[in-house]
């Protein structure tokens, strides 16, 4: 990582990369403990968005939307707020990106929603 100057984003959840990354200059952890530069809060899970909380460390940045479902993909969009931010991307326009943000093509895609059944393509891989 010594030979890397740009900024470091790593999950700071997972030990082995805080091990390797925590001390790394312009390392930036996130995850859901606010001892972390970034991490989040989850207000609500609905079956197609997530809503939660920024924060970085103490400053609370604001409420943010996921279009996708799902605490895993608030993790890695935490990720990308951490490099947006840091990169001087304003949070509004990070707001607004996530809110849009719909996913992977056949990864998840919800073809039918009906009072009945939901019909859901998730194609991954095979």
């Amino acid at each position: 990582l010594a030979q890397t100057p740009g900024w470091k984003v790593y999950c700071a959840e997972d030990p082995v990369a805080r091990e390797v990354c925590g001390a790394a200059e312009n390392a930036v952890g996130y995850g859901w403990s606010r001892e972390m530069d970034f991490s989040a809060e989850i207000v609500e899970m609905k079956p197609d968005h997530t809503d939660f909380i920024v924060w970085q460390k103490d400053e609370r940045l604001g409420e943010a939307t996921l279009g996708i479902p799902g605490r895993h993909n608030v993790s890695n969009a935490l990720a990308a707020i951490a490099l947006a931010t840091r990169l001087g991307v304003p949070f509004e326009n990070i707001r607004h990106a996530l809110k849009s943000f719909r996913g992977a093509r056949r990864r998840f895609e919800i073809r039918h929603g009906g009072a009945r059944f939901t019909v859901v393509d998730d194609y991954g891989h095979h």
